[in-house]
């Protein structure tokens, strides 16, 4: 949960945050993100992740209210190919992504995933290496995310 005490990283656009007992990442985003505040809270998440080989991703853009193109385009093309290297164990991904309810930070967070986070579908089969879902409010991300069973 999104407590004081799991607190870990804070700049003026994110909020990080580690639910040990759950080996849960939360970061919650808030206002116009720029390039410099993203590139510097995703880098930390990163960090952590790798340390505590975190597999559940919670990422609250609820109260966004735009993310810069520059932001977006350095998440697809430098951030996710660097998390993939680092971040290879075992164990599936879960990741749960509160949308804006900005359209145009919706829309540009739907597109960065769509981009990084594609894969082939097959009809009665589930993803085996990740999980990605989209949800409207925290609340329903959490409980999905912390109480999934492997």
């Amino acid at each position: 949960m999104k407590t004081s005490e799991n607190l870990f990283f804070s700049n003026s656009n994110y909020n990080l945050y580690y639910v040990g007992q759950n080996n849960i990442l939360i970061l919650e985003a808030q206002g116009v993100v720029n390039l410099e505040s993203g590139k510097e809270a995703w880098l930390t998440a990163l960090d952590k992740a790798e340390a505590h080989q975190i597999t559940r991703w919670v990422s609250d853009e609820s109260v966004i209210i735009l993310l810069s193109p520059e932001g977006a385009d350095w998440w697809v093309n430098e951030w996710f190919p660097m998390a993939q290297k680092k971040l290879r164990f075992p164990k599936k991904r879960l990741t749960a992504t509160i949308l804006s309810k900005r359209f145009y930070a919706e829309m540009s967070s739907k597109q960065a995933i769509t981009k990084t986070i594609s894969y082939e579908a097959v009809v009665g089969e589930q993803n085996k290496y990740m999980e990605h879902l989209f949800f409207q409010t925290y609340e329903e991300a959490y409980a999905w995310i912390s109480n999934y069973a492997e």
